[in-house]
């Protein structure tokens, strides 16, 4: 896990203007000015880690969910909560390993943008969010050897 923040998580979120703003058990929180520089990373770092998984045992990959949210959220000192996090974090529930769900609301705003579809995974009830969430789970139409035409 150390590696792979280090060679692929890190690089790749200052690469694209985020910054991690807390970690929270096994996975970090983080934010970025830009939805669109928020999912070009993920999918960035997801392929990354696929790579790096490419000679690796079954048993011995690490495969993260991702999820991806836009929302208001309210900084306190060195902590970030609301309902923006909140529902990141319930989307990370329903991801599968080594793929990224994320809201309605960033599909409407990155799907004309970025050369990637969303496979429509409905509305969920989740904990802690009064209306349901509608999810969708990016389908990324790029082979990895083609990464640099999601990148600047």
């Amino acid at each position: 896990m150390k590696a792979h923040r280090k060679e692929v998580v890190d690089p790749l979120i200052a690469q694209h203007q985020g910054r991690i703003f807390k970690t929270t058990g096994d996975g970090p929180l983080m934010e970025f000015a830009s939805i669109v520089d928020a999912v070009r990373c993920a999918i960035v770092i997801q392929q990354g880690i696929e790579s790096r998984n490419a000679n690796v045992d079954e048993s011995r990959r690490i495969r993260f969910r991702v999820s991806i949210n836009v929302g208001d959220v309210i900084v306190e000192g060195d902590d970030i909560f609301g309902d923006g996090v909140n529902v990141a974090a319930r989307l990370e529930a329903l991801a599968e390993p080594g793929r990224i769900c994320v809201s309605a609301t960033v599909r409407e705003h990155v799907a004309e943008k970025l050369p990637i579809g969303f496979a429509d995974l409905g509305e969920h009830s989740v904990k802690n969010i009064a209306r349901p969430v509608h999810v969708f789970r990016i389908e990324t139409r790029i082979e990895p050897r083609n990464v640099e035409l999601i990148g600047r």
